[in-house]
């Protein structure tokens, strides 16, 4: 995550044509992402964020060149993610056992971007469909993201297992959606979640879902 706000904030002292301390930008940048979520449910966009800080240190970038630094910034953070062991071979197994599956995820990077790594990958071939937080404009644990996961999956809730790690995201959110959860250690007590929700089930491994 560091590495990717490093990469921008460098790249923006290239272009900057005023005094610019690209540890300090690159500070205030990462303190704008680490707060996503903590006022407001609403998704960030990436290229409104750099120019809104852009224009906070006086600099005047064109719009083809914040156009450009977000797309890098959420291609190096798209290459940081990786995938559990048992990933794909799980994934496989439920397609072969004709399980729908799908992707729900709070991402302020852009659907293009998130595509190419999930092809990349390899999860995108066993994907149904993907539902990303960048595009609904909504974070989980929103509803309005769960319903659009919904509709894609033409499913209803009950006939819908919610695999996760976070308490508030991946099960509170979903099972007021009268969605069933299974949740995978070592799963996380995010800020303000209600201990009094349970998951229906917990694993250590993926391949423990088959």
């Amino acid at each position: 995550f560091w590495a990717a706000v490093s990469l921008i904030a460098d790249e923006t002292a290239e272009t900057a044509d005023v005094p610019f301390k690209s540890d300090i930008f690159g500070s205030r940048l990462m303190d704008i992402l680490l707060r996503i979520g903590s006022d407001s449910l609403r998704e960030i966009d990436v290229y409104d964020t750099l120019n809104q800080l852009f224009e906070s240190q006086g600099l005047k970038i064109h719009k083809e060149r914040t156009e450009q630094l977000a797309d890098r910034f959420s291609h190096a953070l798209s290459d940081s993610y990786a995938l559990f062991p048992d990933t794909l071979s799980t994934l496989g197994k439920l397609k072969r056992l004709g399980f729908g599956t799908g992707i729900v995820s709070n991402t302020a990077i852009p659907a293009s971007v998130m595509d190419r790594h999930l092809t990349e990958s390899g999860v995108m071939k066993f994907m149904d469909f993907v539902v990303l937080s960048s595009d609904v404009g909504w974070r989980k644990p929103h509803e309005s993201i769960y319903i659009e996961a919904l509709k894609a999956s033409r499913t209803a809730p009950g006939r819908v297992l919610f695999v996760g790690d976070r308490l508030l995201e991946d099960v509170i959110g979903p099972k007021t959606m009268g969605k069933a959860v299974l949740i995978r250690r070592p799963g996380r007590l995010a800020k303000g979640a209600d201990s009094r929700f349970e998951p229906d089930a917990v694993i250590d491994r993926l391949e423990e879902i088959t």
